[in-house]
């Protein structure tokens, strides 16, 4: 082999060595690039409180609602006898006939419902039965005993699957609340829930919780009224 031939064949060897070289440092560039960029972090479902309070925002109650609502003060609460979850059935004569009692009108299936019955069952909690709360609820007794046992709900659920017992209370929406007292009337009647009405009701139970209320927190509870689902 010549000098030339030896030369050329050098230099063939040569790039054929860079290049396998250059593709060996641009397969190593792409690898440690796509191990290097961390993939998107999963975006959490939200919970099923969040997407309540998201579903709420939509059911700020409106001034007619509330208009409606308050023209029920004073008035004589309907007369009602319906079945509950626990197997009782309950009638409204026997429920105040010691004390008021609290109703609160609950939707089958509405996320604004549970949001409310949170702060609720706190207020429940905190007058140790001496105010009887009662949820009044748009289906059999089977629904109440289903959303009783998915809340945790811990005073009766009436049934009311022809909603006869919301129309006749004027309820438009869930999370409307009544405050029936002992002569039966009904002395207020909230379109719906917020920090400020959970106080109201607390004052109105006081005078009949003995010794006292026990402290309850409703600070994270919405500043404006919030309805729920329409029914």
């Amino acid at each position: 082999m010549n000098r030339k031939s030896i030369v050329k064949t050098s230099q063939i060897g040569v790039g054929l060595f860079a290049g396998l070289v250059v593709g060996l440092l641009y397969a190593w560039t792409r690898l440690s690039s796509e191990v290097a960029v961390p993939a998107a972090p999963a975006v959490a479902e939200p919970t099923a409180d969040a997407s309540a309070l998201l579903a709420a925002q939509h059911h700020r109650a409106t001034e007619q609602m509330i208009a409606s609502s308050t023209k029920a003060t004073g008035t004589t609460a309907p007369e009602f006898e319906a079945p509950a979850n626990d197997g009782q059935t309950y009638r409204l004569a026997e429920l105040v006939a010691k004390g008021p009692a609290v109703l609160i009108f609950i939707k089958d299936g509405c996320p604004c419902s549970r949001t409310a019955d949170t702060f609720l069952q706190r207020l429940h909690t905190a007058g140790r039965g001496w105010v009887p709360f009662y949820g009044v609820i748009d289906g059999g007794v089977s629904v109440a005993e289903r959303w009783a046992e998915e809340t945790q709900t811990v005073f009766p659920i009436l049934a009311d699957p022809d909603r006869k017992i919301i129309h006749t209370y004027g309820a438009e929406n869930s999370a409307y609340v009544a405050f029936v007292g002992p002569d039966g009337a009904i002395e207020k009647l909230w379109a719906g829930y917020s920090e400020t009405m959970l106080r109201e009701l607390a004052e109105r139970m006081k005078p009949w919780v003995k010794p006292g209320l026990e402290p309850f927190d409703v600070s994270d509870a919405p500043a404006e009224l919030y309805s729920g689902c329409p029914y």
